[in-house]
């Protein structure tokens, strides 16, 4: 068993009573009722004196056994209990700061998403806009071109007629030279015989 695996004993008093001023004569009184005497050394309380006594001990271990863990004091346990506490509170902080970081990146990004997304289904609105005012306008062409179309059938179809018609003239023309022609014959043709 070595020195790290023994418990570290509790402080006590190593003084002894030749170290110790005399104290004042007192009264008899009760020891089990009253409270016990405030003892020191030298001015120094008790308490101080083994707080020092374990520093010193301490002290002495690590220079005796530098190759074993020494004994801590109480105190010394607790610091490093507190200390382990304190730094492993400090990771779970800094893990948590950085899934904090992490999520607000996520939002930040999902946020950008969310306007370039916004952005492109404006950007196909007005696409579709441009496209339905394309067709109106081919279906507007397509109506003039009609009514265009319409209207050079329509004079097309007037043209024939007149054509028809100068055609009918032409030959009415024709017939009546004809029948002038036949009619002067004939008066001729009375006329001589």
């Amino acid at each position: 068993m070595t020195l790290a695996d023994e418990p570290s004993p509790a402080p006590t008093n190593t003084t002894t009573t030749d170290s110790l001023p005399s104290a004042p004569p007192t009264t008899a009184t009760n020891p089990l009722t009253s409270p016990p005497p405030k003892i020191t050394t030298n001015s120094v309380p008790i308490s101080k004196t083994a707080g020092l006594l374990s520093l010193a001990t301490h002290a002495l271990n690590h220079i005796t056994s530098p190759d074993q863990r020494a004994l801590l004091s109480t105190d010394e346990l607790k610091y490093a209990e507190l200390h382990g506490d304190m730094e492993r509170v400090k990771g779970e902080t800094e893990r948590f700061k950085a899934e904090t970081v992490k999520v607000k990146a996520e939002a930040e990004r999902a946020v950008v998403e969310t306007e370039l997304s916004k952005a492109e289904t404006e950007r196909k609105k007005a696409e579709a806009e441009g496209a339905v005012q394309e067709t109106e306008k081919l279906k507007s062409m397509s109506m003039m071109v009609r009514s265009e179309k319409m209207r050079i059938d329509s004079e097309t179809e007037k043209l024939k007629v007149e054509i028809a018609l100068k055609k009918a003239e032409k030959e009415r023309m024709e017939a009546e030279t004809k029948l002038r022609r036949v009619e002067r014959e004939r008066a001729k043709a009375e006329k001589t015989g």
